[in-house]
C-alpha cells in the first residue's frame, strides 16, 4: 500500500477504483473515484481517496492536492468507451485488486463525510456499516452492472446488499442508465433515505421523505463528454447536503458543477468554485 504523505485532515473520503477509460483511441484517466474527488477538492474540501491502481504515474499528477492511497495492483481498471445515439457503449479489459475498510489509515475512518464509489464490484456493501458517524453517500453504479465473455459492460438487476445500503445511506446517488429497468427506480426509492437520480440533459431527481423534485440541468457552453458528469454531481450533492441539509438546494447545486464536466473531455472541464457561482448566478438551465 502506498499513501501521498500529509497530516492534515480530511473533510471527505472517497473510495473506489480510479479507471482507465479509452474512448475514441485516447486513454484518459477516470473513474467515480477521480472525478468525484477532484470535484470536492476544486470545490475547496479536504479530500482522501482509497483506490487500486497499477502504477500510473499520471494519478500522482492528476490528484495533485489530493491524499492518494493506492493498494497495489497488476493492472489499473480499464474501461473501452463509444458512444452510441448518444449512449455509452462500454467494455470492461482489466480489474484491480478489491478494497476493504481494513486497507484505510486509522485516521481516515473518522471522515465527516464519505463517498462509496464501486465502479466494477470492488467494493462489499457491508462497507457501509463501518462509518456510522459519517455523512455517508454512495454511488451503487458498480453493483449495478455486469459484463459478458467479451467484457460488455450492461445493467443488472441491484439485488445483493441493495436494501442495506439504502437504509443507511445518506445519500443513494446513480443515473438513470445504471438502472436494468425503469420500474426499479420506485422500488430503490421506497427504501432508501434519499435517493438521487440523474438524467443527463434533463437534469436530476430527488425522492426524499415521499416526495420527489425535479431539478433541471445547467446549459452548458458546450457538449463534448459526459463521462465523470454524475460523479462530480455526486460528491459536490453530498457536499452541499453536509453544508445547507437540503437535498433539493444540493441538486440544483450539483447540477450546476455537472454542467461544467461535459465541456471538455475527460477530467479537463471540472470546475473550481468561483466558474460554479458565476454560472449559479446566471442560472441559465435547460428546458425539462
Amino acid at each position: 500500500m502506498s499513501s501521498s504523505p500529509s497530516t492534515d485532515t480530511i473533510d471527505l473520503l472517497v473510495i473506489g477504483h480510479v479507471t482507465e477509460d479509452y474512448l475514441d483511441g485516447r486513454a484518459v484517466l477516470g473513474g467515480t473515484a477521480t472525478y468525484a474527488s477532484l470535484a470536492a477538492h476544486r470545490l475547496g474540501a479536504r479530500v482522501a481517496v482509497l483506490t487500486s491502481a497499477g502504477w500510473e504515474p499520471g494519478l500522482v499528477d492528476l490528484l495533485r492536492g489530493i491524499r492518494v492511497a493506492r493498494l497495489a495492483a497488476g493492472a489499473t481498471t480499464r474501461f473501452q468507451n463509444h458512444y452510441q445515439d448518444g449512449r455509452r457503449v462500454q467494455h470492461i479489459q482489466a480489474l484491480a485488486e478489491p478494497l476493504a475498510f481494513t486497507h484505510l489509515l486509522p485516521e481516515w475512518r473518522r471522515a465527516p463525510m464519505v463517498l462509496i464509489a464501486p465502479v466494477a464490484h470492488e467494493l462489499e456493501p457491508e462497507l457501509v456499516s463501518c462509518f456510522p458517524s459519517a455523512l455517508l453517500g454512495v454511488t451503487p453504479q458498480g453493483w449495478m452492472r455486469g459484463w459478458d465473455r467479451q467484457g460488455r459492460v450492461r445493467p443488472i438487476p441491484w439485488e445483493e446488499g441493495a436494501e442495506p445500503v439504502l437504509q443507511r445511506a445518506d445519500a443513494t446517488i446513480f443515473s438513470e442508465e445504471d438502472v436494468a429497468e425503469p420500474g426499479q427506480v420506485e422500488r430503490y426509492a421506497a427504501q432508501a433515505r434519499l435517493l438521487v437520480v440523474t438524467l443527463g440533459r434533463r437534469g436530476a431527481r430527488v425522492y426524499h421523505q415521499g416526495h420527489t423534485y425535479h431539478s433541471p440541468a445547467f446549459k452548458p457552453e458546450r457538449e463534448v463528454d459526459p463521462t465523470g458528469a454524475g460523479d462530480a454531481f455526486a460528491a459536490t450533492f453530498l457536499l452541499r447536503l453536509h453544508e445547507t441539509q437540503d437535498p433539493n438546494a444540493s441538486a440544483d447545486y450539483a447540477n450546476c458543477v455537472a454542467s461544467f464536466v461535459v465541456e471538455q473531455p475527460g477530467p479537463a472541464g471540472i470546475p473550481t468554485r468561483d466558474q460554479v457561482e458565476a454560472r449559479w448566478q446566471a442560472g441559465a438551465r435547460l428546458e425539462p
